[in-house]
């Protein structure tokens, strides 16, 4: 699926929901709480549980978590942008432009 066919599929699936009607301070707090599930699926991954109540997963099953997170972390992303009326391309063409001039060689 095309990014851009995603993120109007995603605008219209929180509007359905009433979720895109949070404001975005909320959303930021809802981005930072992914965030920190996206840190610990990662601690998960690289160097496993560290609580004797956490289930242990398989190295699969963690890299799943990971990807599971990831999709929460874009989807707010992509909420925020849209919220803005940020175009996504706009965002990465104006992010890989600041960034090949702050690094020139």
């Amino acid at each position: 699926m095309e990014l851009k066919e995603y993120h109007k599929w995603l605008v219209d699936f929180y509007q359905k929901r009433n979720w895109y009607d949070y404001d975005s301070f909320i959303r930021c707090t809802f981005l930072t709480e992914e965030l920190g599930e996206l840190a610990q699926s990662i601690r998960k991954y690289e160097i496993g549980r560290d609580r004797p109540d956490e289930i242990e997963k398989s190295a699969r099953e963690n890299l799943e978590d990971i990807k599971e997170e990831l999709g929460d972390v874009i989807d707010n992303i992509l909420i925020l942008a849209d919220k803005y009326r940020l175009p996504i391309e706009d965002i990465i063409t104006s992010h890989k432009n600041k960034l090949e001039t702050r690094f020139k060689k």
